[in-house]
């Protein structure tokens, strides 16, 4: 968010409060909540995935028990954790850090959720796919953090001002 607001929007003053929703939403989120997704609950659903992800292409394409695998963990992540917690819980912590109500949060979620939710796929189902094909459990979480960065620098360009009427103009058109 800092290289956003300084680079991208050429703000010569930080927002710390939107610096602090970043920095804790990506802590919870990236950190946390997705080390326990990837690394603890996803092993349990699928137990195959580990396997599957140390496999040559070659014998992937023909593991239908490891396709499934992959397949039920794009689901979680793509159908479940990205549209219905990441930008709820997202626009929650926003609005919580700014002053605002909880309720608040969930109506900006309502407002942009059709936008968000292709957004997040295009990004995020490639990049999982890829993740949960060939990396060990223990590469996840810093595979999903390295993606993360640029994605976030999306998030924060595209819905990191408190209101959706403050200009989000790239330093091109100023």
């Amino acid at each position: 968010d800092v290289l956003v607001q300084r680079g991208v929007e050429r703000k010569s003053e930080l927002d710390l409060r939107r610096v602090a929703v970043f920095a804790s939403f990506s802590m919870m989120f990236t950190g946390v909540w997705q080390f326990v997704l990837f690394v603890r609950v996803m092993p349990r659903l699928c137990p195959a995935a580990e396997a599957f992800a140390a496999e040559s292409l070659r014998k992937k394409i023909t593991d239908a028990r490891g396709l499934r695998a992959l397949a039920t963990q794009l689901f979680i992540e793509n159908g479940i954790n990205n549209p219905i917690l990441y930008f709820p819980c997202f626009y929650t912590v926003q609005a919580i850090l700014h002053g605002d109500a909880l309720t608040d949060g969930l109506v900006k979620y309502r407002k942009h959720y059709k936008e968000d939710i292709l957004a997040i796929w295009r990004v995020w189902i490639p990049a999982q796919l890829l993740n949960f094909a060939c990396s060990p459990l223990w590469l996840r979480v810093p595979f999903t953090a390295c993606v993360s960065f640029g994605w976030t620098a999306y998030v924060s360009f595209t819905r990191g001002a408190k209101h959706d009427d403050e200009p989000q103009l790239i330093a091109a058109e100023r």
